[in-house]
């Protein structure tokens, strides 16, 4: 489990450490691929979540957007998965049994939270951020808003209709997954633009001064 941060460049930097302010924008469903460590092999069925942090700016393409932060999560909420455990810390409780039966993922997107954040030194050697901690906002904190419109992926609803925002490494990902092998093997090429599940300011539920949890 861990945070990439990546733009795309050369002289990337990584966002720096401490706790920030964050909303989330969007979760992506990478779909199941087998891993090997430490000679064990595994088959995780997993998912990125990813934040923006409004008071971390960053120079794009001679735009300034927030900096954005991921975390690739194994997709349950088994008591010792960390998904379960991020999202309970963010909550400020754990998960009720009914709620343990399913818990639709479209209930974090566009909410805000506090992300902490560490520096560590990958085996490349280069020094990228790690998320070890999501919290929810201290009480009198300024809730921060997306800047773009909030999007998420579900496999088992968007197939290959992939949202545009979606880059082509991410695409290649999900497609070489174990759920999709099988259109893989289809002739021609399968990618879609169109299908993207935005969430627009009157969908996203608003927060009042009395909320106390994000969902």
């Amino acid at each position: 489990m861990g945070l990439t941060v990546k733009d795309g460049g050369t002289n990337f930097k990584p966002a720096p450490a401490g706790l920030h302010r964050a909303v989330c924008i969007n979760y992506i469903d990478i779909g199941t691929h087998k891993t090997e460590y430490n000679g064990e092999t595994k088959h995780q069925n997993r998912v990125m979540v990813t934040w923006e942090l409004p008071d971390e700016m960053v120079d794009i393409e001679g735009k300034m957007k927030p900096q954005i932060v991921s975390k690739f999560y194994t997709k349950s909420l088994h008591e010792k998965s960390t998904l379960r455990a991020d999202l309970a810390s963010w909550r400020s409780r754990d998960f009720t049994p009914d709620e343990l039966k399913g818990f639709d993922l479209d209930n974090i997107i566009g909410k805000p939270c506090q992300v902490n954040i560490v520096h560590v030194v990958n085996k490349q050697g280069k020094t990228v951020s790690k998320i070890s901690a999501v919290l929810p906002l201290s009480k009198g904190m300024e809730k921060p808003q997306p800047s773009i419109t909030p999007w998420r992926y579900d496999m088992g609803e968007d197939g290959y209709h992939f949202p545009e925002q979606l880059t082509d490494k991410m695409k290649k990902l999900i497609s070489e997954c174990e759920e999709m092998r099988v259109v893989n093997d289809l002739p021609g090429n399968p990618y879609s633009e169109q299908g993207a599940v935005e969430f627009d300011a009157d969908t996203v539920p608003a927060l009042d001064d009395n909320d106390e949890l994000p969902f």
